[in-house]
Order: C-alpha cells, then structure tokens, then sequence
C-alpha cells in the first residue's frame, strides 16, 4: 500500500461529518455523565470552532493571500485540531501521569498527520493548514480554560476511537464526503462588499 494512498484514507478522519459524530458522541456522553456545566463549556468551544473556521473561510475566499498560498483555513486540521484535543483532554481525567503523556503524544501526531495529508492530497496549502491547526488550538486552550477544575468520569477513549474508525471506513465505502465549501465560498462572492477592500481572485 503505497503512502500517498494511505495519507488518502487518513485525511477522512478529519471529515466535519465524522467529527460532528463524535463530537455528538462526547456531547451525550458528558450529559449523561452528569457533567452539565462540562458539557455546555464542550458544546460552545464546538460551535465556536466551526464558526470561526466557516468566518475565516468566508473572509479569505474574498480576500484570499496568493503569495502567502492562503486562500481558505484547512476545515480538517482546525477541527480535527479542537476534537482530537478535546477528547484527548477529557481522557486525561483518571489516568496515571504516564497513560496522560502517551495520549497528549498520539493525539498531536494524529493531528500533524490529518494536516500533512491535506498538503499530500492538494485540497491545502501548507499555510492553510497550519492557519488552520491555529484556529483548533486557539479554540482548544478556551475549552481547556474554561473546563479547568471541572472533571470528568472515566471517558470511554476505545470506544471514541472503534466509532472514528468505523464512521470513517463506512464514509470511504459510500463516497460521502459531504462539504460546505460551496456554500462558503458563495456567500463569500455575495458578501465580498463588505469584507475590507481587496480583490476577488
């Protein structure tokens, strides 16, 4: 199997569908934990993320910046950023000092390795990507803040991941991969007027 081929499926993990799923996922299991205040701060660091990446998407496909190859925020890496953070976060709660490293390390070379595939499959410059994973950090350090103290149960990280891979998988065999990147950039050309003077491409 060849890498490039590999990167191919890896870059479905980073999906906005999937990780809406497990971002379902996290929510319910947070609710039906009892942590309600834990899971309103999960759900508006969420939202946030994905407004934020639809916002900035909108603004640089009015205003892209060709010479610095930055004409759309990579989707995948910013969410994958804040999702594959948050759950490794929340898997932190209850485990040996050594088990919260191994996690902290796996979720940032899963994470690196979603933003490289971008670059490999050419849906992202390099600085789109690293735009990006700057969104999901910036909106993960908010979720880590705002949650700091709260706690949590023991979080279900096999499972998180077995649903990942599953969810993924069945997407691949369907071929649906479903995007807002049309939407997004139509509402860019319509509201182009209103961002600060540049030129549409």
């Amino acid at each position: 199997m060849h890498f490039p081929f590999m990167l191919s499926r890896l870059t479905g993990f980073g999906d906005f569908a999937l990780l809406s799923l497990v971002g379902l996922f996290v929510t319910g299991w947070l609710l039906s934990s009892g942590h309600r205040r834990l899971t309103a701060i999960w759900l508006a660091a969420l939202c946030g993320c994905a407004a934020l990446i639809a916002l900035l998407k909108i603004y640089f496909n009015g205003c892209p910046l060709p010479e610095l190859g930055m004409r759309s925020p990579s989707g995948h890496a910013g969410f994958s950023t804040f999702m594959y953070g948050g759950i490794a976060l929340l898997a932190q709660s209850h485990r040996p000092c050594w088990q919260r490293g191994l996690i902290s390390v796996a979720a940032g070379l899963w994470i690196a390795a979603i933003g490289y595939s971008r670059v490999v499959v050419r849906a992202h410059t390099g600085a789109e990507v690293v735009f990006g994973i700057a969104i999901g950090v910036t909106m993960l350090c908010a979720f880590a803040l705002a949650s700091r103290g709260q706690g949590s149960s023991r979080f279900p990280l096999a499972a998180v991941i077995a649903g990942a891979v599953l969810g993924a998988a069945l997407f691949h065999s369907l071929d649906w991969h479903p995007t807002f990147e049309r939407f997004l950039a139509r509402l860019s050309r319509e509201y182009a007027s209103l961002l600060p003077p540049c030129s549409l491409p």
